[in-house]
């Protein structure tokens, strides 16, 4: 637990490791703060004011294997798709498909391949994109997704 000074005011903040995220605590006076923070327990604290998601960020690897491409996609690794994604520059991707394998992969693609279908598809994947990191799904990123992932199927969708 820290606290910053601010005015005369504290500003308690409770950093969690694990989520890296930051919860700021209803202000207080210092003198009024520190006797009741000493002997009261974690859960006597005030409730947060907000939490802020932090967006998950990607690290690019400095060589990406092209193994893939000798493999029908339904019979890709984990790390196959995720050399794959890196390769045709599908970051967005990546975070919706970790720990797809390549069978997944074909599920997921054959779910957002009929025409009707394609659309409601993207909608649901950026709502998923949104809600878990924080960022949009660009349309280009999701049409190419389709098309480059359908050139290393070895099954028809038609």
């Amino acid at each position: 637990m820290q606290a910053a000074k601010a005015k005369g005011y504290c500003i308690w903040m409770y950093f969690h490791k694990e989520r890296s995220q930051t919860m700021l605590y209803s202000r207080v006076t210092l003198a009024a703060a520190f006797p009741v923070l000493q002997t009261a327990p974690t859960s006597l604290l005030p409730a947060p004011i907000s939490l802020l998601p932090t967006p998950t960020l990607l690290v690019r690897p400095s060589v990406i294997s092209t193994d893939y491409q000798q493999i029908p996609s339904e019979s890709w690794s984990e790390q196959h798709v995720r050399d794959f994604l890196f390769d045709k520059k599908l970051d967005e991707m990546i975070l919706l498909t970790k720990d797809m394998n390549g069978e997944e992969l074909y599920e997921l693609l054959r779910q957002c391949h009929p025409q009707l279908e394609r659309w409601l598809m993207f909608d649901r994947l950026n709502k998923e994109l949104e809600k878990r990191h924080q960022q949009t799904l660009p349309i280009s990123v999701y049409l190419r997704f389709l098309k480059q992932t359908l050139k290393y199927s070895s099954v028809s969708l038609f």
